[in-house]
C-alpha cells in the first residue's frame, strides 16, 4: 500500500499517523579521506551508539530495538510506513546515507587465511527474499600493511550459491566500510555462508553486514549547510520502511575529517 495523492500525505500527518526523528551522530576514530565510506552505527549521539556483533562469527539481526538504530514506530497493519523526506548537516562536507541494517557478523580475521564459516546465516524476515540486499565490510580493527582480495560466499535470490571477491586496501582505518558488489546479474543475497582470505593480512578484524539498498537515501551538503531531500517532491516513489527496520547512518567523505552531523527524518504511516 502506498499514498495514491498528495492529500493522503498531508492528512497522514495532520492526524498522527507521522512520525519525525531528529538525529545527531558523531563519527568514531578513524579519519575519512576523498572519496572513502566511513560507518556511523557506532558513533555517539541521538541514536545512541551500536555495539558490533559479537565476535564469533555468530550471525544476528538487528532490528529498531537494538541499540544504533533509530527508533521508528512501526505502524498498525495493514498500514505502511514509509520515507518522506531526509536533511542533514555535518562540520564536514560529505554525502549522508540512511539504510536498514539487516544483519550483520563480527570478528572475522583479515590476519587468517582460513575458511571463516558462519552460523546464523539467514536475512530477516522483513527482507526475506533477498531482493534488494547488499554486503558492505566494516573495519573494525585497522587492516595490515598489504591489501588483500577476500572472497565472500553467499545465497542469491535464485537460492544459488555464489561468490564474489572484494579488494581489502592495505592499513584500510577502523570504521571504514567497503561496499561489496555481487555476482553479474544477482538482485540481491538471502544469506551469507562464508569468508577467506587466499594470504593472512598481518593484522585487522571485520564485520559483514547485509543491508537494504531500496531503503537508502543520500544526502549531499557542503560544510554548515543544511540540505533536505524531500522524496515527495524528488521521487516517483516514496520508499517504503519495513516493519523493524533498523535504519542507520553511513558517510561518503570528502576530506579527512572526524565530523559531526545533525539531521531530521520524517516518515508517515498510509
Amino acid at each position: 500500500m502506498g499514498f495514491a495523492t498528495y492529500n493522503d500525505i498531508i492528512n497522514a500527518l495532520s492526524n498522527g499517523k507521522g512520525q519525525a526523528y531528529w538525529f545527531y551522530k558523531k563519527s568514531p576514530s578513524g579519519s575519512g579521506a576523498a572519496g572513502i565510506m566511513m560507518r556511523l552505527w557506532n558513533g555517539v549521539g541521538f541514536p545512541t551508539a551500536g555495539a558490533d556483533p559479537t565476535p564469533a562469527l555468530q550471525g544476528a539481526v538487528p532490528t529498531k530495538d537494538t541499540a544504533g538504530a533509530l527508533p521508528i514506530a512501526n505502524p498498525i497493519s495493514p498500514a505502511t510506513l514509509h520515507l518522506l523526506s531526509m536533511g542533514a548537516v555535518g562540520t564536514s562536507q560529505a554525502v549522508l546515507l540512511l539504510y536498514d541494517r539487516l544483519w550483520h557478523v563480527g570478528g572475522i580475521a583479515l590476519n587468517s587465511n582460513a575458511l571463516q564459516t558462519f552460523t546464523g546465516l539467514t536475512a530477516p524476515s522483513r527482507h526475506a527474499d533477498g531482493i534488494g540486499n547488499q554486503l558492505l565490510l566494516e573495519i573494525t580493527v585497522a587492516a595490515g600493511s598489504t591489501a588483500r582480495d577476500m572472497t565472500i560466499n553467499y545465497i542469491n535470490t535464485n537460492d544459488e550459491a555464489k561468490s564474489v571477491v572484494v579488494n581489502i586496501p592495505a592499513s584500510a582505518v577502523i570504521n571504514r566500510v567497503l561496499m561489496v558488489g555481487l555476482a553479474a546479474g544477482d538482485r540481491g543475497v538471502k544469506s551469507v555462508q562464508s569468508v577467506q582470505l587466499p594470504t593472512a593480512m598481518s593484522a585487522g578484524t571485520a564485520n559483514l553486514v547485509m543491508f537494504n539498498a531500496m531503503e537508502l537515501i543520500a544526502v549531499p551538503f557542503l560544510v554548515y549547510v543544511y540540505t533536505e531531500k524531500d522524496l515527495v517532491l524528488q521521487s516517483a516513489n516514496l520508499p517504503r520502511v519495513a516493519d523493524n527496520a533498523c535504519l542507520s547512518l553511513m558517510w561518503l567523505a570528502s576530506a579527512s575529517a572526524t565530523p559531526e552531523f545533525w539531521g531530521k527524518i520524517i516518515l508517515a504511516e498510509n
